[in-house]
């Protein structure tokens, strides 16, 4: 971030402590406000319309797949940021999402996961549709994977956060080092896991749209996003036997009421914990 953001910055948690706003709020305010000066720094913030914003809230969730209450706190940051700093009012309140009153996760079962993986012939995309399952990863940290994340001797990966400084390690199912291992033989990248075709890394798109593809091309007639894979991946993970707080940490959620969405499942065993990848 630029020396004029870091300014910006600094005025803007002042401006929040003069106003007598309690401690967690100064701070989570201050962490949407730098992850968005930030991704504008080579903007001209003053210049930067209500619409620009919300395009930039839906491409988060399109990234991270951030909750509603997170979306309305980034858009209540910044509307005192703009207030505060340049005496600017923005009224971003119209883009406020509306909350859902079914919030249940939508999920594949084991049989239409085993048919999108058999019917994928691609590696590169192989490997994708695994770590997305198996690892239960969010489709932004896929595509910001890099080659050093990955210890194929302890079977770990390690995952860095886009939006907080958070960051966990999961464990690798041995049939996806396996595809890795060949994908890398194939395509050799340099830094980035999986890179674009003219850029360093592989586009949220691309994902989307394959997934989409082989889902039809394999008889699965759900309306399915990337974010399927990784609730699947919680909710199979609850199925045989996992706790909430173990999940919690492998899916890297802030909150464990973010978890306990899954536990709509109704039949969680007790059996021994395998991952849901190895048991297709």
């Amino acid at each position: 971030m630029c020396l004029n953001n870091n300014r910006i910055l600094e005025e803007f948690v002042i401006k929040l402590k003069q106003q007598h706003y309690a401690p967690s709020s100064i701070k989570a305010y201050k962490s949407a406000v730098k992850n968005f000066l930030k991704a504008f720094e080579s903007h001209e913030l003053h210049l930067i319309e209500s619409k620009t914003i919300h395009n930039y809230i839906l491409e988060l969730k399109c990234l991270s797949d951030i909750s509603i209450a997170y979306q309305r706190q980034i858009l209540v940051a910044i509307d005192k940021l703009y207030l505060f700093n340049f005496n600017k009012k923005l009224n971003l309140s119209s883009y406020y999402p509306k909350r859902k009153t079914n919030l249940l996760p939508k999920f594949l079962n084991c049989d239409e996961i085993k048919a999108l993986l058999e019917g994928c012939k691609n590696i590169k995309h192989l490997c994708i549709l695994k770590l997305m399952y198996g690892c239960g990863l969010r489709i932004s940290e896929t595509i910001n994977l890099q080659l050093s994340d990955i210890d194929f001797e302890a079977m770990k990966l390690t995952i860095r956060a886009i939006n907080t400084s958070n960051t966990r390690t999961v464990p690798v199912p041995k049939s996806l080092l396996i595809s890795l291992n060949e994908y890398l033989l194939v395509y050799g990248p340099k830094t980035f896991l999986f890179e674009g075709q003219n850029t360093p890394q592989y586009s949220p798109k691309s994902i989307q749209n394959f997934i989409k593809r082989y889902a039809q091309k394999n008889g699965i007639n759900k309306k399915i996003t990337p974010y399927m894979l990784r609730h699947s991946y919680a909710t199979h993970q609850l199925q045989r036997g996992m706790n909430l707080r173990l999940l919690q940490e492998l899916l890297g959620h802030l909150n464990i009421k973010t978890t306990e969405r899954y536990s709509h499942i109704t039949n969680i065993s007790t059996a021994t914990i395998s991952n849901p990848l190895d048991q297709l």
